[in-house]
């Protein structure tokens, strides 16, 4: 087994609240046994084998902010961890483009983020940081029905050689003109939902 595994998420929502929370409850509670996950070890792996290194989102009061942070800002719920226990990281949360990426569950409690950057220089961005992070996947939980942004995170993978997990039904995975541009590249593609 090699190192750790840096990982970069996209949709700093509830659900990545949640998973980062749970990690850090874990981690303060080493004699609880480990449950809510499918495989405890995954080819030598574990999840305190995971390293954040950074974020994208389109809401203006996450992007710019520390992930520790941003996991707590509205209107995410989740709080299993204080705050102020939460240890902090150097992993930034980076814009992403908007697109349709906006859920309509959240659609008047999200106020995304005044930008000037078109989309291909958001992509450019967003390559450079995942090369200077190091990061080897991609996770996205974007809200349902993010289909044209999640194509987006699809091809800046592709561009990037970086691993993609697609946590929602748009479909990247499943989808055969998709699935062959990552076969070819060797890149591994998994998803088009959470299971």
């Amino acid at each position: 087994m090699a190192g750790r595994i840096k990982v970069a998420l996209v949709g700093i929502g509830n659900c990545f609240s949640g998973l980062i929370q749970g990690i850090e409850y874990y981690r303060q509670n080493p004699s609880q046994e480990v449950i809510g996950i499918i495989h405890d070890k995954l080819a030598g792996y574990g999840i305190h084998d995971i390293d954040f290194v950074c974020g994208f989102d389109v809401g203006e009061n996450k992007v710019g902010q520390p992930l520790n942070e941003a996991i707590y800002a509205y209107p995410n719920m989740v709080d299993w961890i204080p705050k102020d226990t939460m240890p902090k990281t150097e992993a930034k949360v980076y814009q992403s483009p908007l697109l349709d990426g906006v859920g309509i569950w959240v659609e008047n409690r999200v106020k995304p983020i005044d930008t000037k950057l078109t989309d291909a220089e958001l992509a450019e961005n967003a390559k450079k940081i995942l090369k200077e992070t190091g990061a080897e996947i991609l996770v996205s939980y974007l809200p349902v029905g993010s289909d044209k942004v999640t194509e987006f995170w699809a091809q800046v993978c592709l561009d990037t050689n970086t691993a993609f997990v697609n946590c929602i039904p748009s479909f990247i995975a499943s989808d055969e003109t998709w699935a062959k541009k990552f076969q070819e590249k060797n890149i591994p593609c998994i998803g088009d939902d959470i299971k």
